[in-house]
């Protein structure tokens, strides 16, 4: 039994070993096949990727090559474009400019020609007539100071003391002056309200302090308010201004001859 079933394992042994000596060529070839099949697909893909890079390069630079003159004119057409519209900006500019000069320079030209009118009409003391000079001159120009200080020179030569101080004080808020401080001043002290008056005569002084006038308004103040202290130093500084003026050499000695009876 043994013996017959060693010759039946060797005979098994054979016919496996047979099969398997058959097929080992067919898995050589299938091995080698499979090998060479890899192989040839990374390299037709390395291929394949290498023909991919040099086409998009070449479009690069093909599309560079076309799209670089198109940008150069685009820059260049702006910058003719921004030039041009800077040049049209700058004519419109001097254009209005001259508008604005040449409307400013009539505008100037009618009011001095009020003014004049109305200057002669003062001289003949024609009220009426020269106050309607300055309305047309401030219907011009609302804002000129210069002509609302006329007009109350006309209401203070008029002795229409209100009309000329509310028209001052309009004057002073567009500008100050150290002229409409001074006839503030006049008016105040012709209405009595000589506080006000050394308040104004001192504004006046304040802007412009080289005018001999404004130190002997303010002196004569001092004088009817007794401060003659101040009196004294006011004057002198008019007489600083004008040493040979008549008028503040009569005051200084009238001055002297009061200080002098009250023992001051």
């Amino acid at each position: 039994v043994n013996i017959i079933l060693i010759i039946i394992f060797i005979i098994s042994i054979g016919v496996v070993g047979s099969i398997i000596i058959k097929k080992m060529p067919q898995l050589k070839r299938l091995d080698v096949d499979k090998i060479d099949s890899k192989r040839e697909n990374r390299i037709k893909n390395q291929i394949l990727e290498k023909k991919f890079k040099r086409d998009i390069n070449l479009l690069k630079n093909n599309f560079g090559s076309k799209l670089k003159p198109l940008i150069e004119k685009i820059k260049d057409g702006s910058r003719k474009l921004k030039s041009k519209i800077l040049r049209i900006e700058k004519k419109y500019r001097e254009k209005l400019a001259r508008v604005h000069f040449d409307d400013k320079i009539s505008k100037e030209v009618k009011i001095n020609k009020h003014l004049e009118d109305a200057e002669n009409f003062m001289k003949e003391k024609d009220w009426v007539n020269a106050e309607n000079e300055y309305i047309e001159a401030l219907k011009i120009d609302i804002h000129n100071s210069g002509v609302y200080t006329k007009l109350a020179d006309l209401y203070f030569a008029k002795k229409d003391y209100e009309k000329a101080k509310q028209t001052y004080e309009y004057a002073i808020k567009l500008q100050e002056s150290d002229y409409v401080y001074n006839k503030l001043g006049d008016i105040s002290s012709e209405i009595g309200d000589l506080n006000t008056a050394v308040i104004n005569y001192s504004k006046s002084i304040s802007i412009t302090a080289n005018n001999p006038i404004y130190y002997f308004n303010l002196a004569k103040i001092n004088l009817k308010l007794e401060q003659y202290e101040d009196c004294l130093h006011n004057i002198n500084r008019s007489l600083n201004l004008e040493p040979d003026n008549p008028k503040f050499l009569d005051f200084l000695l009238d001055l002297s001859i009061i200080m002098k009876d009250k023992n001051l």
